[in-house]
């Protein structure tokens, strides 16, 4: 079958860019051919220089940016750019046979471009007018908090589309609640549980699509991917690099300056960031996807819970693997023997496997 994916416009998010390239990757292998609806945010700005905006935020193919847009280049199949929502509605998307929403927070209002409804699907028409019958999936689907946001007239909209769908999953369990319980949202099938794109592949394929990288600065070190940095974290990686007697290492730019070289503003690629994982002795995050990263590479880790960017998937991915004691609120919830307690990782990787099997099982009952 030909199928679309809809997901986030692709940002400096290594997560939300690799779980695309792991949906795609994983669809292909059940023999399908797929590509990504090319989603774009316009800039407000459009109207200046671009080879300046180019220079100082890395929009352009020579700016800050280029190793991340060659890997989606190189690795993610677009469709043409699409900028609005009229570029969704003048579409003819009668030439796939599915449209995949997710994964990522895609049902969250602060992050839904152009608007909340397109990730319903709402600009998808009926039967009569392609000719045929588009299915609407929604894979591992995630409103990224566990309280009801929707105002009434969002909730009564999305319930008229969300039941028109062949198969609604969610990531998180407690997505599972807000649509039964909380919305009162009725599916064509009851809604089920799945996991984040980017656990249906497995450790030897990121390490094929990353072989060409360059090596973490620190290899063997303790590899600290922190989104939003702050004292108290920073307290915490010195505390934990001394007890552990390594050198913390990260995969970043080394400058945000406009005025920086562009050797210096250059945002390292995804290669490289998956790399940092594979070469890495110990973990230390407050990413959701650099969980996921740990238990794929079998790394000792800690996590610390980000409330800034919602903290129910957090609280879900921990409770399925049993290492919820691995997830700390603030420094206080870390002690020396926290990184050095054993993992049972043929556990982790049974949990791995059995996903993989539910996904494909999942998706084929749809997909035929």
């Amino acid at each position: 079958m030909r199928i679309a994916i809809l997901t986030l416009p692709f940002n400096i998010n290594y997560g939300g860019i690799i779980q695309n390239y792991a949906l795609q990757t994983f669809l292909r292998q059940m023999g399908h051919e797929v590509e990504t609806i090319n989603l774009k945010k316009i800039l407000l700005f459009k109207r200046y220089d671009v080879s300046f905006l180019s220079r100082m935020f890395g929009t352009g193919k020579s700016g800050s940016r280029k190793q991340v847009h060659k890997f989606i280049n190189e690795h993610i199949s677009l469709t043409a750019p699409f900028y609005n929502k009229k570029n969704f509605l003048r579409y003819d998307f009668s030439r796939f046979d599915a449209i995949v929403v997710g994964s990522d927070q895609v049902w969250r209002l602060r992050y839904a471009y152009p608007d909340i409804y397109t990730y319903y699907l709402d600009f998808i028409k009926d039967e009569a007018f392609y000719g045929k019958k588009i299915r609407k999936i929604a894979f591992s689907a995630s409103f990224g908090i566990d309280e009801a946001e929707y105002t009434d007239e969002q909730r009564k909209l999305c319930a008229g589309y969300i039941k028109d769908f062949d198969l609604v999953t969610v990531r998180e369990k407690s997505a599972l609640r807000l649509i039964n319980d909380v919305y009162g949202w009725r599916c064509s099938i009851p809604p089920i549980q799945m996991p984040d794109p980017t656990m249906l592949l497995g450790k030897d394929d990121y390490l094929r699509v990353s072989s060409h990288a360059d090596d973490a600065a620190d290899n063997g070190g303790l590899f600290c991917y922190i989104l939003d940095m702050t004292d108290e974290k920073r307290s915490i990686i010195d505390r934990m690099a001394a007890d552990l007697g390594v050198r913390p290492f990260t995969v970043r730019r080394r400058s945000h300056k406009w005025y920086a070289s562009s050797d210096a503003r250059m945002v390292p690629s995804p290669e490289e960031w998956l790399r940092a994982f594979s070469r890495a002795s110990y973990i230390f995050t407050d990413s959701f996807h650099g969980s996921v990263f740990s238990l794929i590479f079998q790394k000792p880790f800690i996590a610390i819970g980000n409330r800034k960017r919602g903290l129910e998937r957090f609280h879900s991915l921990f409770g399925k693997f049993g290492l919820d004691d691995r997830l700390i609120y603030d420094i206080n919830g870390y002690t020396p023997d926290l990184m050095k307690k054993q993992i049972d990782w043929s556990g982790v990787a049974a949990i791995f496997d059995e996903d993989r099997k539910r996904a494909a099982d999942c998706l084929s009952s749809v997909l035929y």
